[in-house]
């Protein structure tokens, strides 16, 4: 058996002391709508221990340093999540709302509208739960560990990113139809990213979904979301 690098195992506590720390924060700084976001842990501690017990090293789980390096990481991030962030408002917004005419249900966001200090705590709780969290699962796991990827040739990664995206979307259905379709097309979009950016490391899809999130939740707060996304509602 090769020897492996204690610096390149994912220890438990690299996983359990993050998820440790945020269940106490929220415990402690309660907000509304923060048991939807600590829905995430469940995936994310599921994971880790696998990776753990298995001595699956960090870059072996998509956590290794981006290609091309941090900076060029952080600079495609700034400019393409605008970008689809654009282009799923000009595209995507139109069709869900043909097909699905019923407005997307943002409930969960209310209080957010006008209120700082809830903004600050959802945006807080979104960078390691939903930003890291979801595609740490989605998209690190799901897509780039399931044994389908390699078993059905060539084109099989894509139909990960098929599947991945319709999980995705599944999960959001408390959004409504219109909002599982929008998270339908947005999971193809990450999932292409993910393997336009070679597949060996998770960190640029994470910066765009956070980014992208960050954007929502702050016109959200501003109460102009509706200008940025006119067929969101």
């Amino acid at each position: 058996m090769p020897r492996v690098s204690f610096a390149t195992v994912p220890r438990a506590g690299f996983f359990s002391i993050p998820v440790a720390l945020v269940v106490v924060a929220a415990a402690v700084v309660p907000f509304p709508g923060r048991w939807a976001l600590l829905q995430q842990i469940i995936p994310i501690a599921l994971v880790g221990v696998l990776y753990w017990r298995r001595r699956v090293s960090r870059t072996e789980a998509g956590l290794g340093r981006p290609e091309g390096g941090w900076l060029r990481c952080i600079l495609l991030a700034l400019i393409l999540a605008p970008a689809i962030y654009a282009i799923k408002a000009l595209t995507v917004m139109p069709i869900a709302h043909w097909l699905a005419p019923e407005p997307k249900d943002l409930s969960a966001f209310a209080a957010l509208e006008g209120s700082l200090p809830t903004l600050a705590l959802y945006l807080a709780f979104m960078w390691p739960l939903a930003a890291f969290g979801e595609e740490f699962f989605w998209r690190g796991f799901l897509l780039r560990g399931v044994g389908w990827t390699s078993a059905l040739g060539r084109h099989s990664w894509w139909l990960g990113v098929v599947v991945t995206a319709a999980l995705f979307a599944a999960a959001h259905a408390y959004q409504g139809p219109r909002g599982v379709l929008e998270k339908f097309a947005g999971g193809l979009m990450i999932g292409g990213l993910y393997l336009w950016s070679g597949r060996s490391s998770i960190w640029l899809v994470v910066l765009v979904h956070g980014i992208q999130n960050t954007i929502s939740f702050v016109t959200l707060y501003g109460g102009f979301y509706d200008l940025i996304n006119p067929f969101a509602r």
